[in-house]
């Protein structure tokens, strides 16, 4: 599992008070390394195991039987000079569990078998928790989280693709969500991995039209990550539900500040050259809080998208004055 959703976990099933190990399966590997190795001390003084994971769709598609029957094997793939892989593959259908899969699944990591094998060992209760932090119950409602109304996309190097995308119906099971011709959804290529896009949708098999994508499997579309697909220019947006958004306004209003409004991006072309003012602009604007996935707030510098050139005479300007 993700770290957040380790700690999403552990509030989810134990009491606040209860004092938890985190293991990080950080083994050092050279003499001296005893203590590392000597894991069993620490599993039997503890009263109960977490095994805290994604759902995976591939894995959770294997049926029991074909593990129990030994209807499946471990090849190890990558030749002499390659960094080596684990797949897992179906004798009798010939698939294929994708690499990436396997490293994020339990039962295929050595160092996390070995302990449960040393909590069973012990007669430890061993606890699997299987899901997402998404899924987890609000601290003032006894009902799920639901999908967002909608999102508010911003700083996107593209100009169509900044604004307010409602929700619009589902989409391969996941949330729809839609601004003109502009979708923000959820898309699975033919590889099975699973990508949020903003794009045209009607362009979805082809790259053409595909302006950011973010890999994710996911039900709603991550706040940060993004990255410039096809049709889309530096840099790649951020996300805001409108839920926060609109709650961060009430907030200032109550406080009696100035609500700012909303920025219309101007929509011509996104050329090199407007990238170059638009960067200049942004410059002068300092430094601003962006906002992660886990509610904080890191303050950096903006990123300097200038050419190089232009760079080095702003240099010389400011070392002349």
């Amino acid at each position: 599992a993700r770290f957040r959703e380790l700690v999403a976990a552990i509030a989810y099933a134990l009491p606040p008070d209860t004092l938890v190990w985190v293991d990080i399966f950080a083994v050092r590997q050279w003499p001296g390394n005893i203590a590392d190795i000597d894991f069993r001390p620490v599993v039997q003084q503890t009263n109960a195991l977490l095994l805290i994971a994604r759902h995976l769709e591939q894995v959770a598609d294997i049926s029991p039987s074909a593990i129990i029957n030994a209807n499946c094997q471990l090849d190890m793939r990558g030749g002499p000079d390659e960094a080596k892989s684990l797949q897992f593959v179906m004798r009798n259908t010939l698939r294929e569990l994708p690499s990436d899969q396997l490293t994020t699944c339990a039962f295929f990591r050595i160092w996390c078998v070995v302990e449960i094998v040393a909590a069973l060992l012990a007669e430890i209760p061993v606890l699997m928790l299987v899901g997402s932090e998404r899924r987890l119950l609000d601290q003032t409602s006894t009902e799920p989280k639901t999908a967002a109304a909608g999102y508010l996309v911003q700083g996107a190097g593209s100009a169509v693709a900044n604004g307010t995308y409602l929700r619009d119906g589902e989409y391969e099971g996941a949330p729809l969500y839609k601004k003109d011709q502009w979708y923000l959804l959820r898309y699975t290529l033919p590889s099975g991995n699973k990508f949020w896009y903003i794009a045209d949708k009607d362009r979805l098999d082809v790259d053409a039209g595909d302006l950011y994508r973010v890999r994710s499997d996911e039900d709603e579309p991550p706040i940060g990550g993004w990255s410039k697909a096809f049709d889309g220019f530096f840099p790649a947006p951020t996300l805001s539900r409108l839920e926060e958004v609109r709650a961060a306004d009430t907030e200032m209003e109550g406080e009696g500040k100035e609500v700012p409004d909303a920025q219309e991006e101007d929509l011509e072309e996104c050329t090199p050259a407007n990238r170059r003012r638009a960067t200049k602009k942004r410059k002068n604007q300092g430094r601003r809080p962006i906002r992660s996935k886990v509610g904080l707030n890191f303050d950096v510098d903006e990123l300097d998208l200038a050419d190089s050139e232009e760079e080095g005479e702003e240099e010389e300007e400011e070392e002349g004055t």
